[in-house]
């Protein structure tokens, strides 16, 4: 096994927490067997922290005078989504599989077979692909794995096809499975990590009147309603939010965490009465899952890290500039909720308001 150094390094995104660690030495595993005219090698950390995205390289080189007859090429449309890693505690002999998130983040994509690499024995370029260890967070204790990875590819059309059946057949896709060779990763204990959040100690809810006469309440924070908490979290997962009327069905998400002084209201509803007063719970929490289309971060690594019901005085605001709003609904009940698909800006999904 080839083994070489690099240097530790941390990262932090702005949504996720702690995404790159720390490689202490690079291991290259031995090429797993041939199958089907095809081999696989890993190239690995030798060590990583809990909960830490696994960063490896994936090599597949061919052997053309063992492949299937009518196999021309590989399939490389969304390749990563038929990769598995399987971790096996060396001490409980416990086995752990663990597949990079959903390429597609959970939106329609179509396969026109124009991503395919040719198996003639020429080189193929290696590529990275990021496990996320997070998913098995609480069952992946400490300790020594012996690991590997396995490609598998269908002989039949994957969902994402856009032609037939029978372009299938004469495009010549490799299927079948191949595994690299074992290699060791050793998984350290996370040191104790805190992260300070900007959460507001109060609301403010605004009745906003359209051209219509229509009157929408809207809820929002603004910096000085807010102090910075420190919250305890885990490599690897997520920050995300959700508002709420205790008493209403629904409710609005969005990755990140809340943001005071946005365009974006916390919650809305329709109608409203000046002087009023109704609650609004707002809980961050931490999840496993990426953001995606029907984002469901309940699934995996879900822990709500602060929770807070606010009373909360209606106003009001008709003597103030009008607004146009923009608003992007769907069907989640009264606040018209969000779960973003992607780790930007949630201004980009949700409500624009733009003095006239």
């Amino acid at each position: 096994m080839e083994t070489r150094s690099c240097p530790r390094s941390l990262g932090v995104s702005a949504i996720t927490l702690s995404v790159f660690v720390v490689c202490f030495s690079i291991a290259r595993a031995e090429w797993g067997d041939e199958q089907g005219g095809l081999q696989c090698q890993i190239s690995s950390p030798a060590e990583i922290e809990q909960g830490m995205p696994l960063e490896l390289e994936i090599l597949l080189r061919s052997h053309p005078r063992n492949l299937r007859p009518g196999t021309k090429a590989l399939n490389a449309f969304l390749r990563d989504a038929f990769l598995e890693l399987t971790l096996t505690n060396l001490d409980s002999r416990e086995v752990f599989a663990v597949r990079p998130y959903d390429p597609t983040r959970g939106m329609p994509v179509l396969d026109e077979g124009k991503e395919t690499i040719p198996l003639d024995g020429t080189a193929i370029k290696p590529w990275r692909v990021s496990f996320p260890l997070a998913t098995v967070f609480d069952s992946l204790s400490p300790g020594a794995y012996e690991c590997q990875v396995r490609y598998s590819f269908p002989d039949k059309p994957t969902s994402w096809w856009r032609g037939t059946a029978e372009q299938w057949q004469t495009a010549g896709f490799w299927h079948g499975n191949v595994t690299s060779g074992t290699f060791p990763l050793s998984i350290e204990k996370q040191s104790a990590e805190t992260q300070a959040i900007l959460l507001p100690e109060r609301l403010r809810a605004e009745i906003s009147r359209d051209e219509g006469g229509r009157t929408r309440t809207l809820v929002r924070f603004r910096k000085r309603d807010a102090k910075h908490v420190a919250l305890p979290t885990r490599n690897g997962h997520f920050l995300g939010w959700k508002a709420y009327q205790p008493s209403e069905p629904g409710h609005r998400m969005q990755s990140g965490t809340p943001r005071p002084d946005s365009a974006n209201p916390i919650a809305e509803w329709f109608e409203g009465k000046s002087g009023e007063k109704v609650l609004v719970t707002i809980e961050v929490f931490e999840t496993a899952v990426a953001a995606h289309h029907h984002w469901a971060p309940e699934r995996s690594g879900f822990k709500v890290l602060w929770k807070k019901t606010f009373t909360v005085s209606v106003k009001d605001e008709t003597a103030l500039p009008k607004h146009d709003v923009t608003i992007a609904y769907s069907s989640a009940g009264p606040f018209n909720g969000w779960a973003l698909g992607h780790d930007e800006v949630p201004e980009t999904l949700s409500i624009e308001r733009t003095p006239t």
